[in-house]
């Protein structure tokens, strides 16, 4: 009943934007005298359909990719990839535009959880005035860190999708959008009445079955952000308050052939913050997000706790084509307590269930380094990144070439490592390692 009533308000919604975005009203303009429009004849009304709507974009990506391994925790090898991509824009009357991004997709070894086609985003966007409108599936990414955004709740994730590029993996949620405009300051308010869960690899354990659990409401999530850009610092100032997009490892029943465990969502409440500036040559970012949840006290070892997110780093860039990044990072959980002090029975899942949510540990600092490199007018790249967390010692190592043949034509060849201890956050991700190569064509 509550997605029956989500789908009609937005369908209301998306009217409105339509209206709005195919030609408003400005303030300053003043009503003409009536006149008579004559009869338009049909030529006429397709050329005045072909000005109002205008595409500037419709691109095709077609990519075949083979990898070593799926993202799927099942240590099984050799996995091929076919999929397309399209993204297309088009420009609605004088201040709307309309926006889609999909892609569909077959693997030789694909989980069907994950699906085989996705619309990342589905939208249209108008303004009026000093405001902007937009309406629809929207991919809404927060944060100014590199990679590692903490305040970047919004949008869903699919861990498990064979592609290089982790923005690939996201995808965007049912939401509308309202921003007001002064000067250098947009102050935005969201509703996000569609929930979509970010998919996560788990291992698969003999008797245990995963089933997804979605909110009930989910029609009640909301946010504010308030940003300013265009001057000396960068910065902005973010609340959201909804469902945690990961889920939660919760058992639900002990049968007698096995048991059943629920992926479940916690009801948060970040508050976050983010900046950017520059200083001679040097770009420095800084961001962090405090985020409250269900389990306030830490009683409940399969909720994830309250906990504190930093990120705080910079780049510069070195003989015109060579990027060097830094970033730390700092984790503090509230209400700690030792997931290895469960009961017996239940203590493997409040281990995995600490894991996966990264709260292993109270505290933990850890950091990044990416270092990029250009060659031959920009057609080839090469890029290493590396992330760790000091307190168990785990670390994960990607490196990533890519080379344009043409403006039709890429290729891209890479790997990632996971190494650390096994009850360590990238450690219990070693069997997710291995390398990969894809062929992009784009029409």
């Amino acid at each position: 009943m509550i997605r029956a009533e989500c789908d009609c308000v937005l369908c209301a919604a998306l009217a409105l934007a339509v209206t709005l975005a195919a030609g408003s009203p400005r303030a300053e303009e003043m009503p003409s005298a009536p006149e008579v429009i004559p009869q338009t004849a049909p030529d006429a009304q397709r050329k005045d359909l072909k000005s109002a709507v205008r595409v500037d974009r419709a691109d095709l990506s077609l990519r075949a990719s083979a990898w070593s391994r799926s993202r799927l925790l099942d240590s099984d090898p050799g996995v091929n990839s076919v999929s397309a991509w399209f993204l297309g824009k088009a420009t609605l009357g004088d201040s709307g535009k309309a926006v889609i991004d999909a892609w569909a997709r077959s693997d030789s070894r694909f989980d069907s959880r994950a699906g085989a086609s996705d619309v990342r985003e589905a939208y249209v966007a108008g303004s009026y005035g000093d405001w902007d409108f937009s309406v629809g599936r929207q991919l809404i990414a927060w944060g100014r860190a590199d990679s590692v955004n903490p305040t970047d709740v919004l949008t869903a994730r699919n861990f498990t999708l064979l592609t290089p590029l982790d923005e690939d993996q996201k995808t965007g949620v049912g939401s509308i959008r309202t921003t007001w405009n002064r000067d250098a300051l947009r102050l935005s308010a969201l509703w996000l009445p569609e929930f979509r869960s970010s998919i996560l690899p788990l291992p698969a354990v003999q008797g245990v079955s995963f089933v997804s659990r979605d909110p009930s409401a989910a029609a009640r999530q909301w946010a504010l952000r308030a940003e300013r850009s265009g001057e000396s610092v960068d910065w902005a100032v973010s609340y959201f308050d909804g469902y945690e997009r990961q889920p939660d490892l919760r058992p639900e029943a002990f049968l007698a052939d096995g048991a059943r465990v629920g992926l479940a969502h916690t009801r948060i409440q970040m508050l976050g913050a983010d900046a950017a500036t520059t200083v001679g040559r040097y770009g420095l970012r800084a961001e962090v997000a405090i985020t409250r949840t269900e389990d306030r006290q830490g009683t409940d070892p399969f909720t994830r706790n309250p906990f504190l997110y930093a990120v705080v780093g910079g780049d510069r860039t070195f003989f015109t084509n060579l990027n060097v990044n830094m970033q730390l990072l700092y984790r503090r959980v509230m209400s700690w307590e030792d997931p290895a002090a469960a009961p017996a029975p239940l203590r493997e899942l409040a281990l995995r269930q600490a894991l996966i949510s990264n709260q292993r540990d109270a505290q933990q600092a850890g950091a990044t380094v990416r270092v990029a490199q250009k060659w031959w007018n920009d057609t080839l790249e090469a890029e290493l990144i590396g992330v760790a967390w000091f307190a168990r010692g785990d670390f994960l190592v990607r490196p990533r070439v890519r080379y344009a043949a043409n403006d039709q034509l890429r290729f891209s060849l890479g790997s990632d490592l996971y190494r650390g201890p096994a009850d360590s956050f990238f450690g219990s991700l070693r069997n997710l390692s291995m390398v990969f190569v894809e062929m992009q064509y784009n029409l």
